[in-house]
């Protein structure tokens, strides 16, 4: 079972405040870092989540994550809005 993910709270924010700095010295564009976002997420939390809201009949284990998903693609669009 993968620890506790912060799918939303502050617990969500400070994740993503962790993690978007990892990507800006390594000068990732900011309409990829969403998805590279999710990867390391994914690594770290040891979870598998769809990119954007997952296909019918994906595995319940990809679906649990969908909000987590979207989540952070607002995320990164409130910060720097839409490309």
């Amino acid at each position: 079972m993968p620890e506790q993910v912060p799918e939303s709270g502050p617990e969500f924010i400070a994740l993503m405040r962790e993690e978007d700095p990892k990507l800006s010295p390594d000068g990732v564009a900011i309409t990829a870092r969403p998805i590279l976002a999710l990867g390391e997420i994914s690594r770290q939390f040891k979870i598998r989540m769809p990119i954007g809201e997952a296909r019918p009949g994906a595995p319940e284990h990809v679906r649990r994550f969908n909000a987590l998903s979207e989540n952070v693609n607002q995320w990164f669009t409130q910060l720097y809005g839409t490309a």
